[in-house]
């Protein structure tokens, strides 16, 4: 059964996203930006932390402490409250952007990551069935993934929303906001409100809204995204009005948040 999983763990996390016809040139889990440098769809989404979380939990468990989110960054209200105990581990948010994690634990994840991409295309390219087997090999590293740059986020983000998605067509010009900001969020909580119910999400699931020139989601809104300056994040979100989370801005923090995420990058080695 470890077999089994620890197998499956490595094979979705090496090849999400990748056609038969790029598997050789476009790193998993990502879209192309330039020549050597790739972007994740979305933000890194609570899925992906728990098979983080399984993984460690099976080669390393003395990590799994130091590698949890910190749930405890949603608050105390009614809502929070449930959002502390639910959020990272119900299926319903299996598709939500992780939040609560700090500079250190994503850079972690980055590295894992890399391991176990590159770990796959090894065993790929060598026949080998059992990944688990195969964990200490020396093998090569043709990409590695990290945090952008402040730089790098900004090319990402450049092009603007593709206006010629039929999403962008059908939506246009009605009450539908662009992106998941302060105004956004409380939108959602007033007309809930005025539904009789208590309370909405802040947070949306990571592939919403509508999608960047660059073929990303949520760059500007739904969860802040860390970037490789420790201490800065790109973006905005649900906690920040629209000209608070636009390019030029930066968001500055501390300690884990309930509004701070964060997205991979891979780099080509050529």
């Amino acid at each position: 059964m470890l077999r089994t999983l620890l197998l499956l763990i490595v094979l979705t996390t090496a090849f999400a996203g990748m056609s038969q016809k790029n598997k050789k040139h476009i790193p998993p889990g990502t879209v192309q930006i330039n020549d050597t440098l790739f972007a994740d769809k979305t933000e890194v989404t609570n899925i992906g932390w728990r098979e983080y979380l399984f993984y460690l939990s099976k080669t390393n468990p003395t990590l799994v402490p130091a590698s949890l989110p910190d749930t405890l960054v949603w608050g105390e209200d009614t809502l929070r409250s449930a959002l502390h105990e639910y959020y990272l581990r119900h299926p319903m948010f299996n598709s939500y952007p992780v939040v609560g994690i700090n500079y250190e634990q994503a850079v972690a994840f980055c590295k894992w990551r890399t391991f176990t991409a590159n770990l796959a295309i090894y065993c790929r390219k060598k026949g080998f069935t059992n990944p688990e087997e195969h964990l200490s090999d020396s093998f090569p590293i043709t990409f590695y993934y990290r945090l952008p740059t402040e730089k790098e986020w900004q090319m990402l983000v450049a092009g603007g929303i593709d206006s010629s998605a039929r999403a962008f067509k059908r939506f246009s010009g009605s009450l539908n906001p662009y992106f998941n900001t302060k105004e956004a969020f409380m939108a959602r909580r007033s007309l809930l409100q005025d539904q009789h119910f208590s309370e909405a999400l802040p947070v949306v699931q990571a592939r919403s809204y509508f999608i960047y020139k660059s073929r990303l989601y949520n760059l500007i809104g739904n969860v802040a995204e860390m970037v490789l300056e420790k201490g800065l994040a790109k973006g905005g979100s649900f906690d920040h009005t629209l000209q608070e989370s636009l390019p030029p801005a930066t968001q500055h923090w501390s300690e884990p948040e309930r509004w701070l995420g964060f997205r991979c990058v891979a780099v080509l080695l050529k």
